[in-house]
């Protein structure tokens, strides 16, 4: 107003599009004022000046790399839009963020002054290097135990590993147990290889040894494994079992081919004057002789199914059998010296039916042993594998 100098505050209410529309009070340039009566005229001719803003940041591990926290310490901004490099973006002034994978990374920070629409940017490489591989190379490596020659105990011993394919070097089937047995049916070297599999992306490794397989006696050698008062005049590797019910009533002569077993088992006879001679194929025809004795007891067994599962086992096994009629028995466990090892059922009357018995063994070494079902004079002979391993 006429007289009035510096910054004068006042209200303009006749123009709505007037930066003082509406009562707001601000300080404005005057360039030229024209006083007619008791209307005053204002000419505006100077521009409010626009505040130019700066971007700039920094960063910090949050607690550490790969998550990041980012500080914006320019000036004059109203607004920030950061970009991670990653495809991921953030519009906040301290924002907080996670790498996925190692690299390095171009984030860039474009900052606004919303008074006039004025932006900077700015630009920094960053390098991740701590984000953890999703996927665990595995190693692959086993040892084995040839206590039990030709049944072979093998432990994965490796690391990372989730999934196992086991081949023996002998053609048999493959396993993909951890630690698996595997019996051998001939001597030799055999290449025995496990691979193993990370099942989080694939990753597969190998590792092979060779092994020697020794505990399959020759089928031409000696030896005996008899029961009760039958004789044989030359024992060789014996090849098949005989069963006590078995009766040789006249001189009868039976090929066999060398490698399995024949066992005489008490019970088993022959009504003399008669002879069994086992013709043994592959060791030149070398015969064994049965000479037959008398025996007039009944031949007839009362048992069946003689057996036990696991076979081989690790500690523990369970020996079935079933009986056909009422009969006093005993189970005896044997090693493959004849030495007993345990009575578990000793002459005891049991009943028509069928029976398990458990056989513990955690106090005996790893070997080779026999179990026997004995009533009266029969008598039945298994063979079954102890491997020990934790």
């Amino acid at each position: 107003y006429p007289g009035t100098s510096g910054n004068t505050s006042f209200n303009d209410t006749s123009n709505p599009n007037s930066k003082l529309y509406d009562g707001q009070s601000s300080n404005i340039c005057i360039e030229n004022i024209v006083e007619s009566g008791t209307t005053v005229n204002f000419d505006f001719g100077c521009t409010i000046s626009c505040v130019v803003p700066t971007a700039q940041f920094y960063f910090n591990p949050y607690p550490a790399d790969p998550t990041l926290q980012f500080v914006y310490n320019g000036t004059n901004a109203d607004s920030y839009d950061w970009d991670f490099g990653d495809g991921n973006t953030s519009n906040t002034i301290y924002p907080v963020h996670t790498f996925t994978t190692n690299g390095n990374y171009n984030v860039c920070l474009t900052v606004t002054n919303n008074t006039c629409n004025d932006t900077d940017e700015i630009c920094q490489v960053i390098t991740i290097n701590n984000v953890p591989d999703p996927c665990i190379t595995p190693m692959a490596s086993f040892t084995y135990n040839n206590a039990a020659d030709p049944t072979i105990s093998f432990s994965f011993n490796g690391t990372n590993a989730d999934s196992y394919l086991w081949t023996f070097g002998d053609g048999a089937s493959a396993s993909n147990v951890p630690n698996p047995l595997h019996t051998y049916t001939t001597n030799g070297t055999y290449y025995v290889c496990v691979t193993t599999t990370n099942n989080t992306c694939g990753e597969t490794d190998g590792y092979c040894q060779y092994i020697g397989v020794t505990g399959i006696g020759d089928a031409c050698e000696t030896q005996e494994i008899l029961s009760g008062t039958q004789s044989i005049s030359e024992t060789y590797q014996v090849i098949d079992y005989i069963q006590s019910a078995q009766v040789i009533t006249g001189n009868i002569e039976v090929n066999y081919d060398a490698g399995s077993y024949i066992l005489m088992t008490n019970g088993f006879w022959a009504q003399a004057p008669s002879d069994l001679l086992a013709f043994i194929d592959g060791c030149d025809n070398l015969s064994a002789t049965l000479t037959g004795e008398s025996n007039e007891e009944s031949l007839l067994t009362p048992y069946t199914q003689l057996k036990n599962y696991p076979n081989p086992f690790n500690h523990t096994t369970n020996i079935e059998f079933e009986l056909t009629e009422d009969a006093n028995i005993s189970l005896v466990v044997f090693d493959a010296t004849g030495k007993t090892v345990q009575e578990l059922i000793k002459s005891e009357d049991k009943k028509v039916g069928k029976y398990t018995i458990e056989f513990e063994a955690q106090n005996l070494p790893t070997g080779t042993y026999f179990y026997a079902i004995r009533t009266g004079d029969h008598t039945k002979i298994n063979k079954m594998i102890l491997v020990q391993y934790q």
